[in-house]
């Protein structure tokens, strides 16, 4: 499955071209008995670059039998946006479509039932708690929910795994820093881009070195700012270093080819020393944590502090089992 390319999405009866890079909004229309279908529009404003192996294996096990899957991965690792991919590749099999719910702003643990329940317009009743009008209304449902940065609301994620319990046909998608630790979960890391050796990038062709995902994200992102950027012999080691400094990670790659329209490959290298006074600025419409590296949302800031004495996020991921790896090309 090729990830490089728009895709259409079913909108109702419409039909909706995706360009790239954009968030999964939901269109909540479930009835009361779950019977009408609730199709996300997934709009992405840039390519997805070097996924396909991760966007067939999480398809795969979403055809099968997982049912609660768990994109682990540091900040910055392109979680949010391959959860989008893949729902936008799943809506078809769903007969109520997909859900996207957005977690990063909310700080409650407490009003994560809540925040689902106004992404599924499901109106509060007296009679019931907001966990148990959820439950009723997807128990009859063929539906997948993303919901999205959860690392930092993991007391609430037992809801979770009640509404997979009580509702047969539901499937969830998370994304978090670190695993849920509910029943039946399958966690499936997501590593940095596949990068190139810097001390053996001075020997190899721009055209090899173009093979490598990272930097194939840093041109694609490059000629975004600069439409005639281009990998040469001349620059080509420079963004292989770059890319290599910046260890594969999505997010920081891509800020930094956005400075390719002022700053030279070789000149971002050198400045790259500390690069979270260089990587920042990102577009206005993205999330905070997407604009500045640097910058926390108060949710990542609650995150932080719980997990600040552990040595760092590759670590924590090994501790449950799952290797940190560098994503294949």
């Amino acid at each position: 499955m090729a990830s490089d390319h728009p895709r259409k999405l079913r909108n109702g009866g419409a039909v909706t071209e995706l360009s790239e890079h954009s968030h999964l909004v939901s269109l909540p229309t479930i009835g009361p008995s779950g019977g009408a279908r609730a199709t996300g529009l997934l709009a992405p404003m840039t390519a997805l670059v070097g996924r396909d192996e991760e966007i067939t294996a999480a398809i795969g096990l979403f055809r099968g039998d997982v049912r609660l899957l768990t994109f682990l991965g540091p900040g910055g690792v392109g979680k949010s946006r391959l959860a989008v991919e893949v729902a936008g590749r799943l809506v078809d099999d769903f007969r109520h479509g997909v859900v996207f719910v957005p977690l990063a702003p909310v700080l409650d643990p407490a009003r994560v039932a809540e925040t689902m329940a106004q992404v599924l317009a499901i109106a509060p009743r007296p009679e019931a708690s907001i966990a148990e009008a959820l439950a009723e209304r997807l128990r009859g449902a063929d539906l997948l929910l993303v919901i999205d940065n959860l690392e930092h609301l993991l007391e609430a994620s037992p809801l979770l795994g009640s509404l997979l319990a009580t509702c047969p046909r539901l499937r969830v998608l998370a994304t978090s820093r670190v695993r849920l630790h509910l029943h039946g979960e399958h966690a499936f890391p997501v590593s940095p881009l596949s990068t190139p050796d810097p001390a053996s990038a001075q020997t190899l062709s721009p055209e090899r070195v173009g093979e490598f995902s990272a930097v194939r994200l840093f041109v694609s992102r490059a000629r975004a700012t600069s439409p005639e950027f281009a990998l040469t012999a001349a620059n080509a080691a420079a963004v292989a270093g770059i890319c290599a400094r910046l260890e594969g990670m999505p997010l920081a790659i891509e800020l930094a080819a956005a400075r390719t329209g002022v700053l030279s490959p070789a000149m971002l290298l050198a400045r790259l020393g500390q690069p979270l006074d260089l990587l920042h600025g990102g577009p206005r419409d993205a999330p905070l944590r997407h604009q500045d590296p640097g910058a926390r949302s108060p949710g990542a800031t609650t995150c932080w502090k719980r997990t600040r004495n552990r040595s760092s996020v590759a670590s924590r991921s090994s501790s449950v089992g799952f290797p940190w790896r560098r994503s294949r090309r």
